[in-house]
């Protein structure tokens, strides 16, 4: 199942630090919901409920709401535990950028691999903050950012991807 929604990106200021407060004031028109207890397996953490998108200065933020915290069991390792939180963004003049966010047993924290550059991340209680700098994809033609997919890619706790249009 797919949730494709036009969507307006919020303007509301957003620090990546893993503090999900500051998305409280981006408004339901930037925000894609998604349904809870659709994704296979037990983990919360795998649960996606939506996601709310804002963007200020060449910058676009994507909050991944999740039911639980942010899954341990999210390694990228042998199963049972390989899998990644992933985040892609795609759009006009060549936009493309993709990223996975991982929990490392080896330094018991989150790791982020940039495949593009230009994202960050920051796991926190119930969802994952990244940040997406789009400010070299700006310019003459560009109108929107056509597709934003989060997703938890883990063999025993897929949900449903999200695409999304918003218009910044």
């Amino acid at each position: 199942m797919q949730n494709c929604l036009l969507a307006e990106a919020s303007t509301a200021p957003i620090v990546i630090d893993g503090n999900l407060n500051d998305w409280s004031a981006v408004g339901p028109a930037a925000s894609v919901p998604d349904p809870a207890g659709d994704h296979e397996g037990d983990d919360p953490g795998a649960d996606v409920l939506g996601s709310k998108v804002a963007y200020s200065d060449g910058m676009v933020y994507v909050l991944t709401e999740l039911a639980g915290a942010p899954s341990t069991a999210f390694q990228r390792s042998s199963p049972p535990n390989d899998g990644s939180y992933r985040l892609t963004i795609q759009g006009y003049n060549g936009l493309s950028l993709q990223a996975e966010l991982f929990y490392s047993p080896q330094s018991e924290g989150w790791e982020l691999t940039s495949f593009t550059g230009g994202v960050t991340a920051e796991a926190g209680e119930g969802g994952i903050e990244w940040a997406a700098d789009i400010s070299s994809y700006l310019g003459e033609g560009f109108e929107s950012v056509d597709f934003i997919m989060v997703e938890p890619r883990k063999a025993d706790a897929l949900d449903a991807v999200e695409c999304t249009y918003f218009e910044l």
